[in-house]
């Protein structure tokens, strides 16, 4: 989000800068014009334009406008990663056509931000970054070995500075000179390294974008490559999602009781949620809820299909019982699956802890612990 920071300062005729920790993080375009740039010390800066005005970086200023343009991403992706509170990394590839929803996002975010938006798009977000500061919207998708190769070595962002500082000291000015060093060569100067800026300068290192935000749900989203008419391209398209909102409750650990929806139509939206007795946690129980919600309203052609999942919790696990405990219960279901494991593993398959003999080594020390009290 170019000029995040002194948008938050009051209009003036004089050149003026953000800094955080001695460090010009923005400046505004009287200050740019005149020789300021971003990322040097505040220092410099004075010593080009000694009459410009220095605003400290204060965090909660900030955070309130951070989240109206991360909310606005929300209804287009659910997997949004905040580097700072101008820039974020987020994961479009849920989408038939991700570039065409980068596009519409952007339009929006500029509309409701009054911001310019520098943007980029690749598989990883290290090369995403780098095609944003650079404008590329092609060769960093498509070809990120081709997009790499000119850039410095300084770009190499994956790898350790020290490693970075030593290939040029080596001689080796760009990417693509790198990249074309075998990797016996790399090990010998770099070590363990090696490996990765021998994948990262052929683009193949994998940096993916991390759910972070919104803190207190799970969100996702799908927007069709155009109008849907067909129940089972839309069924098909609930179970992405669902697949997707249930793989990040299980990483998380976590699950959640109310559930809301939004399809999008061409010309007006249905919502509608829900707070479900029996948590969600996983993607057939995702997949059921959303079912649910939205049976009685498919009745136009769809646009996008919006989910979001909140009142989350930690999973409460729960024990499955093996006939209560006791392998010799004669519940029939606990006699069923314990006669079907002995037959496919083994009458010694299934043991009570008691029969389980311990190692001589764990008897003498759990003695020893019983008699002098050792721990």
């Amino acid at each position: 989000m170019e000029g995040f920071y002194v948008d938050h300062h009051e209009s003036t005729d004089k050149p003026l800068i953000v800094a955080r920790e001695k460090i010009v993080l923005d400046a505004n375009l009287i200050a740019r014009k005149r020789g300021v740039r971003l990322g040097m010390e505040v220092r410099q800066a004075k010593a080009v334009v000694t009459d410009c005005v220095v605003k400290l970086w204060e965090l909660e200023r900030y955070h309130a406008r951070r989240n109206q343009w991360l909310n606005v991403c929300t209804d287009y992706t659910g997997v949004i990663e905040p580097l700072d509170q101008h820039i974020a990394a987020l994961d479009l590839s849920g989408h038939p056509n991700p570039l065409d929803v980068t596009e519409r996002m952007v339009r929006e975010l500029v509309g409701k931000i009054k911001l310019n938006v520098h943007y980029g798009a690749a598989t990883s977000v290290w090369i995403s970054k780098l095609a944003a500061d650079r404008h590329d919207l092609g060769r960093a998708v498509h070809t990120p070995s081709e997009f790499l190769a000119d850039l410095p070595v300084s770009d190499l962002l994956p790898v350790s500075e020290d490693a970075r500082q030593r290939l040029t000291f080596l001689g080796y000015r760009s990417i693509g000179e790198v990249a074309q060093l075998p990797l016996d060569t790399l090990q010998g100067q770099f070590g363990e390294e090696a490996h990765l800026i021998f994948s990262a300068s052929k683009g193949k290192h994998h940096q993916p974008v991390h759910a972070i935000y919104p803190l207190d749900s799970i969100q996702e989203c799908l927007l069709f490559d155009g109008v849907v008419e067909d129940t089972d391209t839309i069924d098909n398209g609930l179970q992405a999602i669902a697949e997707r909102v249930g793989r990040r409750l299980t990483d998380k650990g976590m699950q959640g009781s109310k559930l809301s929806i939004r399809l999008e139509f061409e010309e007006r939206n249905y919502c509608k949620d829900r707070r479900f007795t029996k948590p969600i946690h996983n993607p057939l129980t995702t997949l059921i809820a959303m079912r649910l919600l939205i049976q009685d309203a498919l009745d136009a052609p769809v646009v996008g299909i919006h989910v979001r999942l909140t009142d989350l919790e930690k999973t409460r696990y729960r024990q499955q019982e093996l006939e209560g405990f006791n392998l010799r219960s004669k519940r029939p279901e606990a006699q069923s699956a314990v006669g079907y494991v002995r037959t496919v593993f083994g009458d010694q398959s299934l043991k009570l802890g008691s029969e389980i003999e311990l190692p001589r080594r764990i008897r003498v020390l759990k003695e020893w612990q019983n008699a002098t009290g050792w721990r």
